[in-house]
This record gives structure tokens, C-alpha cells and sequence, in this order.
């Protein structure tokens, strides 16, 4: 069961990062450049919004296995239950300190700050495109 559990999160993540790509390259190509305008605004920014969704599904099954992976069903049963998003952290913890992987701690905190960072930006500009008018 073990391994199933760590194969499964894995293959959706592999399945996911392909389309994270895409999504980063519309969002830094195509919607970044649209929030520049007044009028496209909203738009852009309910874009990012959705694709930072995109971002946090795959840094939450890579977490979700690195937490697995490192401690078990306990780390992971406290991560999901620390509202669901808790697997991340532990994840990160568990690459840089249980597993040494720094690496892999790196690239959940690059795709924990890209997630984060697509979001804020999507909800600030779908503000200040609903204060605009």
C-alpha cells in the first residue's frame, strides 16, 4: 500500500507538470503583460487566479509524496488534516532534513512561491479592476 500511495502522487504530479509549464509560460507570456492595462485588468487577473490553481494542484501532490516518503502515514495524515495544505511544508521539511535532498526542497519552495505569488496577483488584480469601475 506504501508504495502505491508514493507511485500514485508521483504520477499525477508527472502528469500535472507538463500542463504547470504551460500554464507558467501563458501566465508570464500572456497574462502578466494583459494586467499592464486598465481594461484587461480583470481579466488577467481572474487568469492567474486559475491557473495558480494549476501550480498549487502539483506542488500539493509533490508534496503530498515527499511527505509520504519521508514520514510516513502519520506526517501524512497531519498534513492533510492541517487544512489540507499541510503537506507542502512538511514536504519541504522532510526533503531538507529526513531525506537530504535539498534540491527537492528548493523546487517545492520555488513552486510553493510561484503558486502563492499567481494567486495574490490574480485576487489584487481583480481588485483593482472592480475599484477601477
Amino acid at each position: 500500500m506504501r508504495e502505491w500511495i508514493v507511485e500514485t502522487t508521483i504520477s499525477i504530479y508527472t502528469f500535472l507538470l507538463p500542463f504547470s509549464w504551460i500554464a507558467l509560460a501563458i501566465a508570464v507570456l500572456v497574462l502578466l503583460p494583459l494586467a499592464a492595462w486598465r481594461k484587461t485588468r480583470g481579466a488577467a487577473g481572474l487568469g492567474l487566479f486559475i491557473v495558480s490553481y494549476i501550480f498549487g494542484a502539483t506542488t500539493w501532490f509533490l508534496g503530498a509524496a515527499v511527505t509520504f516518503g519521508s514520514f510516513g502515514w502519520i506526517g501524512l495524515i497531519i498534513g492533510v488534516f492541517i487544512f489540507g495544505i499541510g503537506v507542502v511544508p512538511l514536504g519541504i521539511i522532510g526533503a531538507f532534513f529526513k531525506l537530504g535532498i535539498n534540491g527537492l526542497g528548493g523546487a517545492l519552495c520555488g513552486m510553493l512561491v510561484i503558486t502563492l505569488a499567481a494567486r495574490f496577483a490574480g485576487v489584487a488584480c481583480v481588485a483593482a479592476a472592480d475599484r477601477a469601475g
